[in-house]
């Protein structure tokens, strides 16, 4: 790939990740893809973002049940992340998913409320940065 075209996906990247911050609704975002690289990646976008949702639900459902494991009394802490361990397991069948999880889960507390409580507008999703560059062209 030619360097030029590496330095604009890497802007256009730049560019979403301030739309996001900024809370452009992914109609904007779209709008901002189709503009720059056609209705193709436009509708390549939706289709990341589609996935890209549906895992960060995932994700959340998980929290919570880790959570809940984690509050539960009587149960050692062996035990527990037993439970847990199984629980991921069990959630993110392929092995990039596992790791993705764990990935996360060793962010701060405060991070992960924020993805639980507000998945798709929380400013804690460092994933998501690089994400739209790799995946447009």
């Amino acid at each position: 790939m030619p360097e030029t075209a590496i330095v604009d996906q890497t802007h256009v990247a730049d560019n979403l990740q301030a739309l996001r911050d900024q809370g452009a609704s992914m109609e904007t975002q779209r709008a901002y893809v189709a503009s720059r690289f056609g209705e193709e990646a436009a509708v390549r976008f939706d289709a990341i973002e589609g996935k890209e949702q549906t895992w960060e639900n995932r994700y959340a459902e998980y929290r919570r049940a880790a959570e809940s494991i984690l509050r539960q009394p009587g149960l050692e802490s062996t035990e527990r992340m037993r439970q847990i361990e199984v629980l991921g397991e069990n959630a993110f069948t392929a092995e990039n998913e596992r790791v993705r999880a764990r990935n996360l889960d060793t962010l701060p507390a405060q991070q992960l409320y924020a993805l639980i409580l507000h998945p798709a507008d929380s400013p804690a999703r460092p994933w998501r940065r690089h994400r739209a560059r790799d995946r447009l062209h």
